[in-house]
């Protein structure tokens, strides 16, 4: 075969593949360079999210005026049931002592 003839033949079959393979490539780097997008702008809501939990954070904490009262009212609550824990132990204490004497 002449040369002409192998040139006509394999020239557009090699344009066709380089072709295709300069297609697939680019739509393939757009698909990634789309994801990476993606991927970049959760990343900087979420960025967003944790600096807006850091400064809300410290504003939910107690003072130290109020912690004290809630101290204080827990301390009133547990002496209470205790004080109750003690009248109900003596009145068991003393109904077991009458129904032993009957």
């Amino acid at each position: 075969m002449a040369p002409e003839f192998v040139a006509a033949i394999l020239g557009p079959i090699v344009g066709a593949i380089f072709g295709i393979l300069g297609f697939t490539s680019k739509r393939n780097a757009e698909a990634v360079d789309a994801q990476l997008n993606s991927i970049a702008e959760n990343v900087e809501v979420i960025s967003h999210q944790v600096t807006n939990i850091q400064i809300h954070l410290p504003t939910k904490y107690a003072t130290k005026e109020e912690l004290d009262s809630h101290i204080r009212s827990e301390e009133y609550f547990h002496n209470k049931m205790l004080d109750q824990m003690r009248e109900m132990r003596d009145e068991i204490i003393t109904l077991r002592v009458t129904t032993g004497r009957q």
